[in-house]
C-alpha cells in the first residue's frame, strides 16, 4: 500500500470525516439554491472549491485571527488569471512552507458543475467591482472583515445540515482529505496527488513548471 494510501486510510480511522467531490457538489448544489445571501454564498462556494481543488488546509485559505495582515494571509491580489481557463492562488505561507516563495494552486475550467475556474473569477470581479483592494482579504464575511477559520466551520456546518449531511465529524481539514481521498479513488497517480497536495514543496515547484496538463487532467478526474 502507498504512503498516500496508508495516510488517507489512518485518517479515516482517526475519525476525520472526508469531504470528497460528491460530498462538495451536495454543498455547492444548496449554496447554489441559496443560503444566506448572495455575496455571501459567492464567499462560501469560491472557498469551498478553492480548498478542495487545491488541497488547502483550512489555515491556508480562512485567518486564524479577526486581525488581518496582507502579509501573512490570503488577499485578492493572490489570485491572477493566468489564462481564459486556468487560475492561479499564490498560497503565501501553508504547513511546510512558512517563509519561503509563495507556492502556486492552479484552478481549471472544467467540464462540471464542480469546475472552479468561473465561480471564483466571478467572485474576485465582484469585488473588485465594488472597489475593493487588491491587498483587501481575499475572503470577507457578512460584516466585510477578514474571514476567520471559525466563520467558516460554523458556515460549513450550517450548510452540511442543509445538504443533508450530518456535520459532527468534518472540520475545515476535511477539504484536503477529501480531495486526498477522491484522487485515490479516482486512480489519479500517487505522485501526482503528492504534486497537488504540495506534500514535498520542492518537487510541487519543479514539477508544475513543466507539466501543468497533468494537474489539469487530475482536476477533471477529481470533478467527476
Amino acid at each position: 500500500m502507498s504512503r498516500v494510501t496508508q495516510g488517507n486510510k489512518a485518517a479515516d480511522e482517526a475519525a476525520k470525516a472526508v469531504t470528497g467531490a460528491d460530498g462538495v457538489a451536495r454543498c455547492i448544489i444548496t449554496l447554489r439554491k441559496g443560503y444566506l445571501s448572495i455575496s455571501t454564498d459567492k464567499v462560501l462556494e469560491s472557498m469551498f472549491l478553492l480548498a478542495f481543488f487545491g488541497f488547502l488546509r483550512c489555515s491556508e485559505f480562512a485567518a486564524s485571527t479577526p486581525l488581518y495582515d496582507p502579509s501573512r494571509h490570503a488577499s485578492l491580489s493572490d489570485i491572477s488569471v493566468l489564462s481564459s481557463d486556468t487560475l492561479i492562488y499564490f498560497l503565501k505561507r501553508s504547513k511546510t512552507n512558512q517563509s519561503g516563495q509563495p507556492q502556486p494552486v492552479y484552478l481549471f475550467r472544467l467540464n462540471s458543475p464542480l469546475s472552479p475556474y468561473e465561480p471564483v473569477l466571478n467572485y474576485i470581479n465582484s469585488r473588485l467591482a465594488c472597489q475593493a483592494s487588491p491587498l483587501d482579504p481575499l475572503f470577507i464575511s457578512e460584516t466585510g472583515r477578514v474571514a476567520t477559520r471559525s466563520w467558516f466551520h460554523h458556515h460549513f456546518r450550517q450548510i452540511l445540515l442543509r445538504s443533508g449531511i450530518p456535520p459532527e465529524p468534518y472540520s475545515g481539514h476535511s477539504f484536503r482529505i477529501g480531495a486526498a481521498s477522491t484522487a485515490s479513488r479516482r486512480g489519479i497517480p500517487d505522485n501526482i496527488t503528492k504534486i497537488l497536495g504540495r506534500w514535498a514543496s520542492t518537487a510541487y515547484l519543479a514539477y508544475v513548471r513543466n507539466d501543468l496538463n497533468d494537474i489539469r487532467n487530475a482536476h477533471a478526474l477529481l470533478s467527476t
